[in-house]
């Protein structure tokens, strides 16, 4: 793939660089850009989170408004992580997307210069579909009120819909009857436009992983095609074809420890924060009992927290197999026709190889499958507990509600 001026604007590349770039988070936009589109980010995330606070204190002694309030502010409390995450490595952001752009030319075009257009159109792939899933359940979450509306007109009931939102919010003396559509419409906005500044940092790791992996199986491929030493050459080819693997090598590997520091400490966030949303979640489920409409969106917002932890681990796990394969290429390669020279660089390459590249959460948690396959019990087991321990009736401020204890 040519590195041309619009070498960002390959189908591989353009959706992360739109999402980015609107986000402010994308290293080659320009400063003015930057600066105006993080403020305007800024503006959003205090119009959405002013009323769900002013709704919180205002209702602090209703268990079960509390509850409804704080996944919200856990979703906002993830965007602030992703936000200042990106913020803070934003010129080795820079720095690894000059590194994709070179890493094109350093694979001849029929000897593992496909395996990258292969992983890249598979992270493009994923992006879509990830992004196609986030955005339907914001959208399904943003509009439970007016889904009970459209059902109580549907099924004629005589039931009037209260003017509610699809969290605790309080907009003060402003009168709902008047202004309650635009604005429902306004907080709807709001929370897609924290779903695409979510969304873009994701995109962003998925394009970094991906690049590496095919970094990894563009080597390996190489390795194993390591051409025969012929004694009657005065040039060893084949040892400098396998230096040149063996530079490829460490170049691969520093580009893999970047982006394992880059998201190091936002996996951590996002890992915790991911533990109380399924606790309180559950919890909200057995309180809406009898609210289907409820119960199926706390359900939805719980596996779409699901799904971007499945992702996460899912690509991390990717990388750290497509770094302990390069084992299996290096004894697989032809070293055995290759000059003395030539096989003493393959012990050292293979002795760095046995160490795969593992992603962590804040060099605590190892960022693959076996996490999520945790999380996921752990999300089962939580909702199990609530069924088991059945509901307890509880009156708060004169209301009827039920409340279980979180195990």
């Amino acid at each position: 793939m040519a590195t041309s001026p619009d070498f960002w604007d390959h189908p591989y590349y353009r959706l992360v660089k739109l999402l980015a770039t609107v986000t402010g988070t994308w290293p080659r936009q320009s400063l003015k850009e930057i600066i105006m589109y993080r403020f305007a980010i800024f503006v959003v995330v205090v119009i959405q989170v002013t009323p769900q606070i002013v709704a919180f204190w205002k209702y602090r002694d209703n268990m079960e408004i509390i509850l409804e309030t704080i996944s919200p502010f856990i979703i906002d409390l993830a965007l602030t992580v992703k936000f200042m995450n990106a913020w803070w490595f934003f010129k080795r952001s820079t720095y690894l997307l000059e590194q994709i752009r070179e890493n094109w030319n350093i694979f001849p075009r029929n000897n593992g210069r496909y395996m990258l257009h292969y992983h890249s159109e598979f992270a493009r792939k994923l992006s879509l579909v990830y992004l196609a899933g986030v955005y339907m359940a914001g959208i399904v979450f943003s509009t439970e009120p007016l889904q009970q509306r459209a059902l109580s007109l549907l099924l004629h009931t005589n039931i009037t819909a209260p003017n509610r939102f699809s969290m605790p919010m309080d907009f003060g003396s402003i009168n709902l009857d008047v202004w309650y559509y635009p604005l429902f419409l306004m907080s709807g906005v709001c929370i897609i436009i924290i779903i695409t500044v979510i969304g873009s940092c994701d995109l962003m790791f998925l394009m970094y992983a991906e690049h590496a992996c095919g970094l990894f199986k563009g080597l390996g491929y190489a390795i194993i095609h390591l051409p025969p030493h012929d004694p009657k050459d005065r040039v060893d080819y084949g040892f400098e074809y396998m230096r040149k693997c063996a530079i490829i090598h460490r170049r691969v590997i520093d580009f893999a420890e970047d982006i394992k520091d880059i998201f190091m400490w936002s996996f951590l966030g996002i890992i915790g924060l991911n533990m109380i949303i399924i606790s309180v979640t559950a919890v909200q489920v057995m309180i809406n009992l009898k609210s289907m409409e409820k119960i199926v969106k706390f359900i939805l917002f719980v596996s779409m927290q699901m799904v971007h932890l499945f992702v996460e681990c899912f690509v991390a796990q990717r990388l750290m197999d497509a770094s302990f394969e390069l084992t299996e290429s290096l004894t697989n390669a032809n070293w055995y026709n290759a000059s003395r020279k030539t096989q003493r660089l393959i012990p050292i390459m293979l002795m760095r190889s046995q160490n795969p590249i593992i992603l962590t959460a804040g060099k605590i948690i190892v960022m693959n499958m076996n996490t999520y396959a945790v999380q996921r019990r752990s999300a089962l087991e939580t909702r199990d507990d609530q069924q088991k321990s059945g509901s307890s009736s509880l009156s708060i401020n004169g209301l009827e509600s039920i409340y279980v204890p979180i195990g």
